[in-house]
């Protein structure tokens, strides 16, 4: 409410704390279950509105399990659509499954390119995931996004998997991420990914955050590049997984 221009004390008032204490709730960062709880939030309310917003806790635990390998206890999948207002409907028929519903890994590929905060700055990574095994193909960095970037990358995952579909074959489909072709380095032509392929790339800078940090690391600040690297090199070895290990369920 301060932020909308009430006083701070009479919002401490309000509140029943004191200002001190007012300022050093409001300025505290977000806890990693609070950082979590928004993510699957967006991940939730993306599948609710999928479903023709039809679709209960139970069904929405159980497609984030099936889709995405989200492993999350049905009460928490209850509370987070209670607190964003979201209901499933008896007896409405299920949405059409999208993008998820892919018949063979290899056949959708997505590109993404995220900002990533380290030690020595912010660093431009892109990466090219595979939609329906939701591992990583390749990734590579810079200091900005370009045109320039996306193609080494794209290259760099043509090069690993010499038996996966190039763009060419029949039934291989290549998008981008809303924020990829927002930054305007994709191509004029790109196609935008669906909500199964935004979801797959938020879930996999998730794991990427969550990873667990060399031994050593200072907790609580960025890491340095050479652990960003080590990160991702270790996800483009691990390849396909059906789990993976840095979410614990909640």
């Amino acid at each position: 409410m301060a932020a909308q221009g009430f006083p701070a004390r009479r919002v401490a008032a309000l509140l029943h704390v004191s200002e001190s204490g007012y300022y050093a709730w409001r300025e505290r960062p977000a806890s990693d279950r609070d950082r979590r709880h928004a993510w699957l939030t967006r991940l939730i309310t993306g599948l609710h509105q999928q479903s023709g917003s039809s679709w209960g806790y139970r069904r929405i635990r159980e497609e984030l399990d099936r889709r995405l390998g989200i492993e999350v206890s049905h009460g928490t999948v209850e509370r987070l659509m209670r607190r964003a207002g979201l209901r499933g409907v008896p007896g409405r028929l299920p949405a059409g499954g999208g993008s998820g519903e892919c018949a063979e890994p290899g056949t959708r590929w997505i590109l993404d390119a995220a900002v990533c905060p380290t030690r020595e700055g912010d660093l431009c990574v892109a990466v090219v995931l595979d939609a329906v095994g939701r591992h990583l193909l390749s990734w590579r960095a810079a200091s900005a996004a370009d045109h320039g970037l996306l193609t080494r990358t794209l290259e760099a995952a043509l090069t690993r998997q010499a038996s996966t579909p190039v763009p060419a074959a029949p039934g291989f489909r290549c998008v981008f991420t809303e924020r990829t072709v927002a930054s305007g380095c994709a191509p004029p032509d790109a196609v935008t990914g669906e909500w199964y392929d935004q979801a797959v790339a938020e879930t996999f800078w998730e794991h990427v955050r969550r990873a667990p940090p060399a031994p050593g690391t200072p907790a609580g600040l960025p890491p340095p590049r050479p652990e960003l690297s080590r990160v991702l090199n270790h996800l483009v070895r691990q390849g396909p997984a059906s789990r993976e290990p840095n979410l614990p369920l909640m």
